[in-house]
Order: C-alpha cells, then sequence, then structure tokens
C-alpha cells in the first residue's frame, strides 16, 4: 500500500503533530516478515491451526502499519508507533476494511469539527471513507469454542474526553481534535444465520475503543476478550462474522483506519510472550473536590478486577490486591467493581510486552448516608407545644424532614410542633462517585409518632343524690376517657352566690355555719342549705376541667339549726 500527502513548504521533524505530518507520494517495500503465530505479515488473508497462541488463528488484514514502515516497533509488543503520515489508500488485494481511512457515519459533512483524516479524504472523489466492517470468514473444523479474542492494530480512533466537572464541560483529551471531538464509538459483532443478519453490540468492546486517544496519529494494538455470552458469534461466525466501529450518531468528524483484525480461538495460557503484568490494590475512595482519594487503610476485600484481553476476571485478596500475568500487551483497560460500590475504570495507555504496571484503583462507597434520630423534649403527657431536635450524621449531606407525609422541608435546627402528628427526617447526599458522575444517595427514614400533646381539658357531670332530701349530695362523674385526671381539692375559700365560704379541713361554712361537707376524694360534697359547688380536676397533661352541681335546697340554714 502507499501514502499520499499534499506538498506543502514546512519541514517535519522526526515526531509531529498529525496535522502537520506532510509527505510527497511514497512508496513503501512490505516487510519480509513471517512467524509461526501470524503467518506471512504481507498475506492479508492468513488461517492457522494449533499455533503456539491458539488452538486457531484468522487474520484479515496485512500486517504492514498502513503501509508505512514498522521501524524497530513490534505491532504485539504493545508499544505504540510513532507519528506518521497520512493520507493513504488500500491496495487492491487489502482485505476490506483495513488499511483505509474510514469517517464516522454520523459526520454529515460540514459545520462540526473534523481531524486531519477527515479534512483530507472526505468528500474527495478518490477516497472512499464509508465505514466498512472487518469479515473474517474461517472453518473451526470441529474445535470446541471455550474462549475468544480479538486482536485490533487501530490508528488515530479519537472519541470524545469531554466531561461534566462541578457544572461545566472539562476535556481530558491529548491535543488536537481529541480535544474537539464528541464521538462515542458503537463496537457491533453481527453474523448471517438461515438468512437473518444476527447483530449486537458489545459493551465491554466499547470501553476499551472509547478509551482510546490516538492523536497522532498514532497506532496501537489492542485485544478484545469475547465476553462467554457472545462467544455464539464465533461459534456460528464462520461463514462471515463482521466487527465493525462507527459512531452513527455524533457529529464531530473522526477518521481512523483499522491494519488488521487477528482472531483467536482457545487462547493457550501458556502462551506468554507478548503478555505483561498488571497488578495493584483496591481501595475505597473519595473524591476531595475533583481529586480522586484512595485511602489504603480501608482496602476493599473480594473486589473483582476486570482486565481487558484477558477472560476471567481477578477477586481481591484479603488486602484488596490483585495480578494477573496475563494481560496482552497494547492498552488496557482495568476495572473494578464491587456490591455496594461504584464501578471504576481505569486506562493503561501502553503495557508492553514482559513489562509490569502497577495501578491502584479507588471505588466510592454507596452505603447511604446514616439515618437521623429524632428526639423530642418530653415523652409525657403535656398540654404545652412539644420541641423536636433531629440529630443528622456528619459530613455533607442535605437534612430533611417532613410531617405527617407532607412535604420534605430542610432542617435547620430545632422546631416546635402544637398537635401529635409523625415527624420523618431523612438524610440524602449528593456522592461523586466518577470524574463526570453523582450519585443521590438517601438513608432510611427515621421516624417518630408524637402522641403525647392534650390539649383538651377533661370532662365530667355532676349528679345529685337526694336520697335524703334535707342533705342532697352532689357528686362528680367523670366522663370516659377521664377517669383518670387527679381531683384538686378546694383552697381555703370557696365562692357562691357571690359570698365567700370557708373550707376548713372538709366543712364548708358561711358566717360559722356549716353549709357543707367535701369527701377526702374531693368527689362528693354533702350539702346542708343552698349551695352550689365547681369541681375542678386536672388530667396527664395538666389540662383543668369543671363540673358544676347545686343542692336546690330552700332553705339558707340546716334543718338542724332552725
Amino acid at each position: 500500500m502507499y501514502s499520499v500527502k499534499k506538498t506543502v513548504a514546512a519541514i517535519v521533524s522526526s515526531l509531529v503533530l498529525a496535522s502537520s505530518l506532510i509527505f510527497q507520494p511514497t512508496f513503501v517495500t512490505k516487510a519480509k516478515t513471517e512467524d509461526k503465530n501470524n503467518g506471512d505479515w504481507n498475506n492479508p488473508r492468513v488461517t492457522k491451526w494449533n499455533t503456539d497462541e491458539a488452538e486457531l488463528m484468522v487474520r484479515f488484514g496485512d500486517i504492514d502499519n498502513f503501509g508505512l514502515p514498522w521501524g524497530n516497533v513490534d505491532p504485539f509488543s504493545g508499544e505504540e508507533t510513532a507519528a506518521h503520515g497520512y493520507p493513504y489508500k488500500p491496495e487492491s488485494d487489502d482485505a476490506d476494511g483495513t488499511d483505509r481511512i474510514m469517517v464516522v457515519s454520523g459526520f454529515k459533512g460540514s459545520g462540526y469539527a473534523t481531524d486531519g483524516y477527515t479534512d483530507s479524504t472526505y468528500g474527495q472523489w478518490d477516497y472512499d471513507t464509508q465505514v466498512r466492517p472487518v469479515t473474517l470468514t474461517y472453518d473451526l473444523k470441529g474445535i470446541q469454542v471455550h474462549n475468544a479474542y480479538i486482536q485490533m492494530f487501530v490508528d488515530d480512533i479519537q472519541p470524545s474526553k469531554f466531561e461534566i466537572v462541578n457544572g461545566e464541560e472539562v476535556n481530558r483529551g491529548r491535543d488536537g481534535f481529541s480535544r474537539n471531538s464528541r464521538n462515542v464509538y458503537q463496537v457491533t459483532l453481527s453474523y448471517k444465520k438461515n438468512g437473518k443478519t444476527i447483530s449486537e453490540r458489545i459493551p465491554s468492546f466499547e470501553t476499551v475503543v472509547n478509551n482510546l486517544d490516538q492523536h497522532g496519529p498514532i497506532g496501537k494494538l489492542i485485544t478484545l476478550s469475547v465476553p462467554d455470552q457472545y462467544l455464539d458469534y464465533i461459534r456460528y461466525g464462520g461463514s462471515g462474522l463482521s466487527i465493525k466501529i462507527d459512531d452513527p450518531v455524533n457529529p464531530t468528524g473522526d477518521g481512523y483506519a483499522i491494519d488488521f483484525v487477528k482472531l483467536l480461538v482457545n487462547k493457550k495460557d501458556d502462551y506468554t510472550v507478548n503478555n505483561g503484568t498488571v497488578k495493584g490494590g483496591v481501595y475505597e475512595a473519595k473524591y476531595v473536590g475533583n481529586q480522586l482519594v484512595l485511602d489504603k487503610s480501608r482496602p476493599v476485600i473480594g473486589a473483582k478486577v476486570t482486565i481487558s484481553g484477558v477472560k476471567d476476571p481477578i477477586t481481591t485478596n484479603n488486602k484488596g490486591e490483585y495480578i494477573s500475568d496475563k494481560v496482552p500487551a497494547g492498552q488496557v483497560v482495568v476495572t473494578a467493581e464491587k456490591e455496594g460500590y461504584a464501578s471504576r475504570s481505569v486506562t493503561i495507555p501502553t503495557l508492553l510486552a514482559k513489562g509490569v504496571i502497577t495501578q491502584d484503583i479507588g471505588i466510592i462507597n454507596l452505603a447511604p448516608p446514616v439515618m437521623p434520630v429524632i428526639s423530642v423534649n418530653t415523652e409525657a403527657p403535656t398540654n404545652q407545644d412539644v420541641s423536636v431536635t433531629i440529630t443528622y450524621p456528619e459530613g455533607h449531606v442535605d437534612k430533611m424532614y417532613r410531617k405527617d407525609g407532607g412535604e420534605w422541608k430542610a432542617y435547620t435546627g430545632t422546631f416546635t410542633v402544637s398537635e401529635n402528628c409523625k415527624i420523618e427526617a431523612q438524610s440524602t447526599e449528593k456522592r461523586k462517585v466518577g470524574d463526570t458522575e453523582t450519585v443521590e444517595l438517601k438513608s432510611g427514614i427515621a421516624e417518630k409518632s408524637i402522641s403525647n400533646i392534650d390539649k383538651i381539658p377533661p370532662t365530667g357531670r355532676v349528679i345529685i343524690d337526694d336520697s335524703d332530701a334535707t342533705k342532697p349530695v352532689l357528686k362528680l362523674i367523670l366522663d370516659p376517657g377521664c377517669e383518670d385526671s387527679e381531683i384538686i381539692l378546694p383552697g381555703s375559700t370557696v365562692v357562691y352566690d357571690n359570698n365567700t365560704y370557708t373550707v376548713n379541713g372538709t366543712d364548708i361554712t358561711l358566717s360559722g355555719i356549716k353549709a357543707a361537707t367535701i369527701s377526702s376524694d374531693g368527689k362528693e360534697v354533702t350539702c346542708y342549705v343552698d349551695f352550689g359547688y365547681t369541681f375542678r380536676f386536672k388530667d396527664r397533661a395538666g389540662n383543668i376541667g369543671t363540673a358544676y352541681g347545686e343542692s336546690n335546697l330552700p332553705w339558707k340554714v340546716p334543718v338542724k339549726d332552725r
């Protein structure tokens, strides 16, 4: 294949940005390279059985760095290439979808940011930039598929690196178009069965691709482990297994290319030539501002660590540690997750074969804030307003409460209620769990029923026992629910008919004449003359009720004294 670029007057250095790499038309002689695991690198279609690496290897696309010299770079070592010139075109024998610049289908031609690949090829009569899948054909020859991996050498993929931090967009792209891209790539596997296309996006593949940042442009190897639930695509895709990388949604123009795609079926664990080691610890963490701070005194035991290109996840030990020496060289995405925590992925841009990288990961605990505690100034019956105090956990939590299921309100301090009700309280916290993600966590709802407020006086009535007509008895009968009221005995005087009577022990007298006697419990008054008495009684809440009765005697002097 060959590379072409328009002539300009600039002199370029050995390593410059992609947008400034300019080449005159140049023809590159293909390397005479062959190995037992990949076959002839110049052959765009190779199938090999029972290699050192796997039971079956299928490769589509020649291994030629898009027609440019490899230099000292071994594409399987994980090392990324130096920045190189563009644009370039496929040769007639290149596998479809390889060695060609393809522009995402979401780009419609103008009005949006574009990268150098798009600028130099899109809409040009001699460039076909339509996104093509790479379609592999193969015969399993009875092989039972236990695992499968797809390796791709890709060029200049620049997904969006925009993030929302504290409500504002922040771009973490390397440079150039990476800082303008809005592209989010979809990665799809498909095959045909009984004339029908079976197709599905593979989330773990998309995670790897969308973590690339190949501004340069530079080439890089990625390894995709086919999840077990998608292995049927490998089992039944021999007549045409397609893998497609595209962003059909977002309008920014990212052009990219694929040098080769390599399928490994039943990869052998004991082949480690192109593997590196990734190790580290998983720890609880929290954000301090925009900085994720790991608390290494709090290791997360039993966390599941998934490493791109490695089939089986690793479980952290009792120190929160993980290690894998089976990681294919190239870009690596490490994900840590555990129930009760927010999962987190970290990208290792380049892992070299035989290299060792330590990558600690911090994950945010999703335990809700502590449930608040509701207390009152008294639990005893009272006829006064009750003061309510709510104690919330320390930290950045929103303190909320409500009354009788009404609207939630912000708690600002102790408040009073004047009637019986139910108070509910809850702690809510907006916890940052990722560079661009915040979740709202809520505690359980604390409840407190206030039922000790009683502002209604007790009631009763007075009946007259006139079985002895000469000295009727006024008897207090407390109404139901008021029976436990305390009788308030009279003070030293009582008033009836504008006269002030003296109370001396149980006797009630006026000018030395005994008008009545009161029982020791205060519930009965025996009258000897025309007399009326007001009974007073107090409930447990302190409310005072009254009941009045009169003797209805027509005389003012006791019968015996007349």
